[in-house]
């Protein structure tokens, strides 16, 4: 995939632009691997808000760190509420970690 876009063009994370961040986070996510070694121990991805599914940012980081081995999982980030048993979602994270 070519890298059209440039680190300014992500300005949209602290505007929180949604659905720009939404097509575009497959190009963000390969253009914040580069500076890396190629074979990195970890790579985490977390979004605080409800518009990522946890899969979706798995299946994301498996496609980019395709061809290293390791496992990829993904995680629904909640927060407790005072009510024993119920939690309020709030995002999601997903990591890769090298075998």
């Amino acid at each position: 995939m070519p890298h059209s876009a440039e680190w300014r063009d992500y300005k949209i994370i602290a505007t929180g632009d949604g659905e720009k961040l939404e097509q575009g986070l497959y190009e963000l996510v390969e253009m914040t691997r580069q500076p890396f070694s190629e074979k990195p121990l970890f790579y985490l991805i977390k979004s605080y808000t409800t518009g990522f599914q946890p899969t979706v940012l798995k299946n994301v980081l498996g496609s980019v760190l395709k061809g290293i081995k390791g496992v990829c999982e993904a995680y629904e980030l909640t927060l407790p509420t005072e009510e024993e048993g119920i939690e309020l979602p709030c995002g999601a994270s997903s990591m890769f970690i090298k075998d």
